[in-house]
């Protein structure tokens, strides 16, 4: 693990410029506040053994206590995405990944716009259209905390 100081000028910025300094051949990315699922990154990276795998998302479990007024959202939405995150993945019509936890292929991606909203969207879109594919890794979980009131919603 590398520590890549930057200028506090967004995640985009701080991609771009880890994506100038990396050289390994996978890039894992997640987001800070999450936690990953025993062996998540070696359910990532058997993909890229197919030389045309471009990116792997993991599949999102939203942590929310059961007597929370989003909880029922939250488990129907990781139900949802999964379902259709399998389906387009079969399909090879996945295009987005979930920035909570995926892996790239390092060099597909050498700079996103600084001003990107959804830096993984943005990435996704990129290495789809340089014609790799995008997979879906249901078993490289990723644990994430769910807003459990209307103020943690709003923040």
């Amino acid at each position: 693990m590398v520590l890549i100081r930057g200028s506090a000028k967004g995640k985009p910025t701080a991609l771009n410029l880890l994506f100038k300094k990396v050289s390994g051949k996978i890039l894992i990315l997640t987001d800070g506040d999450v936690i990953l699922g025993e062996n998540s990154i070696s359910f990532l990276l058997q993909h890229f053994k197919n030389p045309k795998t471009g990116a792997v998302s993991g599949k999102v479990i939203y942590q929310i206590p059961k007597n929370s007024l989003f909880y029922e959202w939250a488990k129907l939405s990781e139900k949802v995405f999964d379902k259709m995150r399998k389906l387009q993945d079969r399909k090879n019509e996945l295009w987005y990944l979930t920035g909570y936890s995926y892996a790239i292929r390092n060099g597909l991606i050498k700079q996103i716009p600084s001003n990107a909203l959804s830096d993984d969207v943005v990435i996704g879109y990129l290495i789809k259209s340089k014609g790799y594919l995008i997979k879906y890794e249901p078993k490289a979980k990723v644990f994430v905390k769910f807003p459990a009131t209307i103020s943690d919603f709003i923040k």
